[in-house]
């Protein structure tokens, strides 16, 4: 039996931080694998704390602490060598969402620090779909860049999750040389495995009668676009109630929208429970990757206002007059748009600006979307997913 070490992003108060570790986790216990979680924590991990409501980070702590198999937790570099000598594991798999960002001093995901010690330095590396958020990694010095270099060639398998990450990666760290080949899917599309049985706690809702939406805090409340959000909000609730659906929020950790929802999910709301109320909804709207990524594998019709593509005053302006199309070819960065770009869902992004598309063409895009079509998509990514962690495990 293979004895695996997962080091990850898993404490953040974030649904999809903790979905991805509890995914991978179960996927590989399926896969028959001893597993662990690398209970390592860098100190902005605890950023999220003066943001977030002491209930729901509570909630998040206890997910983390009650369903995920911990190591001893521990925050430097020389603990965490340590750790994985004492673990003996055959195999560290390093991902996945942002790990591979611009590297700061306590970024330990290129595993420099495990090859460096003799006593480890025989343990399988892999990578398992790690992201890149930002511009590359030219910003760093050709030193640091051959390091990362030396250390990639060193893992015995690895995947990225998406082509952006893959030519920065390429790019910056190996002088454009094809180094970097696979592409791995999120792990949370197999997260549907991992629930049978699980009970929905749903509140008196009912499956697929409502609509579910994720909007920034506090988003009617903007000096600039406060009363357009108003109207758009007004007009888009108008057509789901019209259809005969409830509109429902699920509010982010940080914070609610304030507005006039017919229902809205009570904190603290449990990661597994946050996946449960996209795949039970009629039809989701609203931010964030996972959410995304959690619709999809449960087939349900999605909108995405994304976050993470281009912010610029240029992008702003012609999404304000109405070219949003030619606004999101501008935001090859985003991973949203990189998850979406390849499987004909394009057009089911906005960017942040959702109260300048028009509520009556979400609404029909939502209601008209081919749910076989997701399905198809969700198939994809698990069967993409499957190939390449049987070249992992080999």
């Amino acid at each position: 039996m293979m004895k695996i070490g997962i080091l990850t992003l898993h404490r953040p108060a974030n649904f999809g931080a903790n979905l991805q570790a509890y995914s991978t986790y179960r996927y590989l216990l399926r896969r028959g694998c001893e597993v662990k979680v690398i209970d390592y924590v860098r100190d902005r991990d605890c950023l999220y704390r003066s943001v977030i409501p002491a209930v729901q980070m509570q909630a998040h702590t206890h997910f983390v602490e009650t369903l995920l198999p911990l190591t001893r937790q521990v925050s430097s570099v020389q603990a965490l060598r340590d750790l994985v000598y004492e673990e003996r594991f055959d195999m560290v798999l390093i991902g996945a969402d942002a790990v591979w960002s611009m590297p700061k001093s306590d970024n330990v995901y290129f595993a420099q620090w495990l090859f460096s010690d003799v006593r480890i330095s025989g343990t399988k590396v892999a990578s398992l779909a790690p992201a890149h958020m930002g511009d590359g990694f030219m910003g760093l010095s050709a030193e640091a860049r051959n390091d990362i270099g030396q250390s990639l060639r060193q893992f015995h398998y690895v995947t990225v999750r998406d082509r952006w990450t893959r030519l920065v990666v390429n790019r910056d760290i190996f002088g454009s040389q094809p180094f970097v080949k696979e592409i791995c899917p999120d792990p949370v599309f197999t997260l549907q495995d991992s629930l049978a049985g699980v009970p929905w706690q749903s509140n008196g809702q009912v499956s697929k009668g409502y609509y579910l939406m994720t909007l920034p805090p506090d988003w009617g409340g903007g000096r600039l676009f406060g009363k357009r959000r108003k109207w758009w909000f007004k007009k888009f609730r108008s057509l789901v109630n019209g259809a005969g659906y409830a509109l429902v929020e699920a509010p982010l950790p940080e914070g609610r929208s304030g507005m006039s929802f017919d229902y809205a999910l009570d904190y603290p709301i449990d990661p597994i429970q946050w996946y449960l109320w996209i795949a039970n909804a009629k039809a989701f709207c609203g931010l964030r990757f996972h959410a995304l990524v959690s619709a999809i594998s449960s087939g349900t019709p999605f909108y995405s206002i994304d976050s993470y593509g281009d912010r610029s005053m240029l992008g702003i302006f012609l999404d304000v007059v109405g070219c949003h199309r030619l606004a999101r070819r501008r935001d090859g960065t985003s991973k949203i748009a990189n998850l979406l770009a390849d499987n004909g869902f394009r057009p089911y992004r906005t960017g942040m600006y959702l109260e300048w598309e028009s509520p009556s063409r979400v609404f029909h895009m939502l209601e008209e979307m081919d749910v076989r079509s997701i399905l198809a998509c969700r198939d994809r990514q698990r069967e993409a997913f499957d190939r390449q962690m049987d070249n992992i495990l080999r």
